[in-house]
C-alpha cells in the first residue's frame, strides 16, 4: 500500500489546494467536498471490500477528476499591496460623486460570487462616506461562459446611463436566481425604460468590446488574477475583504487627501487616477523609486502617493481556473 499512501497524500494536497486558492461553481466546489471526504475515510482504512486494488481505483478517478487542476501553471503574482498604482478611468461607469477625495476601483465578474457578496460592502462605504467616496467599476471576467453576457449588458446600459441600474438587477435577478439568459436581458431593457435599438447595437457593436478588452487589458499590467480586486487610490486589497479593512485603507487615504486639499491641491486633483488614453503605461510607484531617481519620475496621472504599509489579509476571491465540463465529471 506505499504507493497508494502517497497518491493519499497527493490526492489531499490537491484537494486542499484546489479548496483554498478560489471558488469554484456550486457542482465543482461539491464533488470536491465529496472527493475530500473519501479520501478522509480511505486514510482512515475505509477502503471496504476489494483493499488495495479498490483504494487504487478510486484514487485513480480523483486524479483524472483533478487533472485539469494538476497540469495548470500557478497564477501570476498579485499587484503588491505596498505599492501604488496609478489605473486608468477615463470614462468608466461609477457610484457616487463625480469628484472625490477617495477613488475606489473594482474590478469584478458578474459570475463571481465574493463579488457578490462583496457588493453590500461597497454599498455601505458608499452611505458612511458619501461625498468623499465614489466606486469605480471595471470589468475583469474570469468565468467568460456564464460573465460574458452580463458584462456586456452592463456595458450598453452604460451607454444609456443606466448602469447602476442595470447591474443591480442582473446580480439580483440573474445571478441570486440562478443565471442570465437573454429573456432575462431582454426583459431588464423594458424595464429600464432603455431604448431596445440602441441597446441591441451598442451590445453587440465594436464599443463595448473595446471597452470590456480595454478594462481586461489593464487589470492584467497590474497583476490581477482574480476577483473581486480593488484599488483605493491606486492602493490594491484583494477579495471581499470585510468592511473594516476597505475603511482602514480609505482612512489612511483621507487623512492624505485632507493634508493635500489643505495645501492648495484641487480635490479632483487629490481623488483621480485618470489617464487621458489607454495608451499610456501603467505604473507601479513606491517611495524608494522616487528617491533613488532623485525625485525625477514623470508620473502620467493627475496625483500621486507614497509607500503604504504591507498587510496580510485573507482573501476570498475568484481565481482563473480551468474549464472542467461536466462530462469530465462522472463516475467519481
Amino acid at each position: 500500500m506505499n504507493k497508494s499512501v502517497t497518491r493519499f497524500a497527493l490526492v489531499a494536497a490537491l484537494l486542499a489546494a484546489t479548496a483554498s486558492s478560489a471558488c469554484q461553481d456550486a457542482a465543482t466546489a461539491k464533488k470536491i467536498d465529496e472527493l475530500s471526504e473519501r479520501v478522509a475515510k480511505l486514510e482512515k482504512g475505509g477502503g471496504g471490500a476489494g483493499g488495495g486494488a479498490a483504494v487504487d481505483a478510486r484514487l485513480a478517478k480523483m486524479e483524472k477528476f483533478l487533472g485539469p487542476y494538476m497540469n495548470q501553471p500557478p497564477p501570476p503574482p498579485e499587484p503588491d499591496p505596498a505599492a501604488t498604482y496609478s489605473v486608468p478611468i477615463t470614462g468608466d461607469p461609477f457610484r457616487g460623486p463625480a469628484v472625490a477625495p477617495v477613488t475606489i476601483v473594482e474590478a469584478f465578474d458578474f459570475a463571481c460570487p465574493y463579488c457578490y457578496k462583496v457588493g453590500p460592502t461597497m454599498e455601505q462605504l458608499l452611505k458612511d462616506y458619501g461625498p468623499k467616496v465614489r466606486v469605480v467599476y471595471k470589468m475583469f471576467i474570469v468565468h467568460p461562459q456564464t460573465a460574458t453576457m452580463p458584462a456586456f449588458a452592463a456595458c450598453a446600459a452604460s451607454q444609456q446611463g443606466k448602469y447602476p441600474e442595470m447591474e443591480h438587477e442582473l446580480w439580483e435577478r440573474g445571478f441570486n436566481k440562478g443565471g442570465y439568459s437573454q429573456e432575462l436581458i431582454d426583459t431588464l431593457v423594458k424595464d429600464l425604460k432603455l431604448d431596445a435599438g440602441k441597446f441591441k447595437a451598442d451590445m453587440e457593436g465594436e464599443a463595448c468590446k473595446k471597452i470590456i478588452g480595454d478594462d481586461m487589458s489593464v487589470m492584467q499590467k497590474l497583476g490581477m488574477n482574480g476577483t473581486p480586486g480593488f484599488f483605493i487610490n491606486g492602493r490594491f486589497l484583494g477579495g471581499a475583504q470585510p468592511i473594516e479593512q476597505f475603511k482602514r485603507v480609505i482612512d489612511e487615504e483621507l487623512k492624505k487627501a485632507d493634508a493635500k486639499i489643505a495645501a492648495g491641491t484641487a480635490v479632483a486633483a487629490v481623488g483621480s487616477l485618470t489617464f487621458d488614453s489607454l495608451s499610456f503605461p501603467v505604473f507601479a510607484l513606491t517611495y524608494p523609486a522616487l528617491v533613488g531617481l532623485g525625485g525625477a519620475v514623470w508620473i502620467m496621472a493627475k496625483r500621486e502617493q507614497l509607500l503604504a504599509p504591507a498587510h496580510d489579509l485573507p482573501v476570498q476571491r475568484t481565481v482563473r481556473r480551468p474549464i472542467i465540463e461536466s462530462s469530465d465529471r462522472g463516475g467519481l
